[in-house]
């Protein structure tokens, strides 16, 4: 799979900005050599700083990067609309078609933040060309630059901008690329655990049940032997994990609906405690057999493992939206130690006497396979253990 870094790689723009920076430096002097002008040099000047203020911002914050970057390139635009336009109009596209670059570049940054902030961001371009529109025009005057240096300084730009351009290209290409490569790999994930859970099934649960019953003779005679005792564990798990494969698919197929699956599973694996709460009345993701495995496999582990720590109420809030599912798993047993927090996931790691830790390893590989995540917590009004699955 290409590296996520590889992708967070290509939306950095701090290199390029030294290279204008030292292009556009470069030209000044050229441009100084030959004679400029007080506004040519007053706007080489502005478009230098402006292009070295973006690295000092970006270290801010992304939102202060955003603002401050948006913001400079409307007042550009302001000024160049009023001052520049009947000079040459070339700057006025160029800082046009960079402002929509850099909206999109940083929409996509933001797409993890309040979309108040990514509608605060459209709505700066918007309100410079209301200026223009409603035609309040600057009560200050500026130097202007002869034709010939607006012309090498606009030009100048728009090569800049056009490079910026390629690389938000680049971007956004390298950003698919890595997506469809991922939901492949997630794909073949599934696959993989789907075609291991049928090897176990038709293949292996003979032979583990001889196994296992060859290990409960040994253990009359091996009682203390811890290696033992978590083979012994291991084998258990996986014996008791490839039928709840089997019940899990039984429980999608007769149900339409998160909430019908849910109800369907607490029937099927016996688990007449648990009570299910749907928030918000909607029930509107589409669920598939691939999470419903998933789903119905961890849900059990995490429900043997409440019963094991002394809980007697179980809870699961569902919050079913069209293209995300939210679950929280409640219990009141005895919580868990720091400790076990760090184990959970982990295979052949656990604080149970003879545990294996192979239940809750399964879990995450079944969610993760599907497409969803997960995190494992200790209640801290009521006391008792949480898991929070999205998918």
């Amino acid at each position: 799979m290409q590296p996520i870094n590889s992708v967070k790689a290509s939306w950095n723009t701090t290199a390029m900005t030294k290279y204008f920076l030292l292009g556009g430096t470069i030209v000044l002097l050229i441009m100084s050599y030959s004679g400029i002008s007080r506004g040519g040099l007053l706007l080489s000047i502005c478009l230098l700083s402006a292009t070295l203020i973006n690295p000092i911002a970006k270290k801010l914050g992304p939102v202060f990067e955003a603002y401050v970057d948006i913001g400079i390139i409307c007042f550009f635009g302001y000024n160049c609309y009023y001052f520049y336009r009947e000079i040459s109009i070339i700057l006025l596209l160029g800082l046009t078609a960079m402002s929509v670059i850099r909206i999109v570049m940083h929409s996509f940054v933001f797409r993890k933040e309040s979309r108040i902030w990514s509608l605060g961001l459209h709505l700066l371009p918007l309100s410079t060309a209301a200026l223009f529109v409603l035609d309040v025009k600057p009560n200050y005057s500026i130097p202007l630059p002869t034709t010939l240096e607006l012309m090498i300084i606009g030009t100048t730009s728009v090569v800049a901008f056009a490079v910026l351009f390629m690389q938000t290209i680049y971007a956004y290409v390298n950003t698919l690329n890595f997506i469809e490569t991922s939901k492949e790999d997630i794909s073949n994930s599934y696959t993989q655990v789907l075609e291991l859970n049928q090897i176990l099934n038709h293949n292996l649960r003979t032979p583990l049940a001889t196994a296992l019953g060859q290990l409960e003779i040994a253990g009359t005679y091996i009682k203390d032997n811890k290696n033992f005792l978590k083979a012994k564990e291991a084998l258990n798990q996986v014996v008791t994990q490839t039928s709840s494969v089997n019940s899990a698919k039984k429980a999608f197929s007769q149900s339409e609906s998160v909430l019908g699956f849910l109800e369907n599973w607490k029937e099927i694996f016996q688990y007449d405690m648990v009570k299910l709460n749907l928030n918000g009345n909607k029930d509107e993701y589409k669920l598939t057999e691939q999470v419903a495995i998933a789903l119905a496999v961890s849900l059990d582990i995490f429900g043997q493992n409440s019963l094991e720590a002394n809980a007697d109420v179980l809870v699961i809030d569902i919050k079913s939206r069209s293209q995300r599912l939210h679950i929280k798993f409640l219990d009141n047993g005895d919580g868990a130690k720091k400790k076990t927090l760090e184990m959970l996931g982990k295979p052949m790691s656990s604080d149970k006497k003879h545990g294996a830790g192979l239940g809750t390893y399964l879990a995450k590989r079944l969610l993760l396979s599907a497409g969803g995540k997960l995190n494992f917590a200790n209640r801290s009004k009521n006391g008792g253990f949480k898991v929070q699955i999205e998918i």
